[in-house]
Parts: C-alpha cells; structure tokens; sequence
C-alpha cells in the first residue's frame, strides 16, 4: 500500500486537518519507518496554506493520479473480499 496516495486520498474525502493527523498516526505507530521529513514532503506535494494558516488542496498535484490509484484500490478491496486475489498483494 502506498501510503502517499492514501493519504492524498484521503484528502479528498475527509477534513484537510483531519487526513494530516491520520497520517501522523500512522508514522507514529505500527512499527513504520517515515521521518519527519518524509511527512512533511508529503503533505507539502497536495497541501498548502493560506495566510492565515488554514489548509488548502494544492491545484498542482496530480489528483487524477489519486483518483486512478484509490479507484485500483477499492477495486482489489472488493475481489479480496470476494476471494478471488490474496488480502495483501
């Protein structure tokens, strides 16, 4: 699982602030292995900030590839469930 794409998936169904903290939690725990660094690279690629501080969707990032990406994964989700591909691929 891309966690990249997941997040920015995220984006685009949930509270900007919202996707951000998800994605700190799971930095934070299971075991992963993302830097600080890394998280910030991330969410600055889809988020920007306006004057006051309040989160934006960036209008450069490639949505359509989230959209491509997120559809793919609900796509193995529904076979998985149904058996006919392993849960984790």
């Amino acid at each position: 699982m891309d966690f990249e794409m997941v997040f920015a998936a995220a984006l685009l169904t949930d509270d900007i602030l919202a996707a951000i903290h998800d994605l700190h939690a799971y930095a934070n725990g299971g075991g992963t292995a993302i830097s600080r660094d890394k998280l910030r690279e991330i969410v600055d690629k889809y988020v920007t900030f306006d004057e006051k501080d309040f989160p934006e969707l960036r209008r450069d990032a490639d949505w359509s590839a989230v959209v491509a990406y997120w559809r793919e994964a609900v796509a193995d989700m529904e076979k998985a469930s149904k058996g006919e591909i392993p849960v984790y691929k």
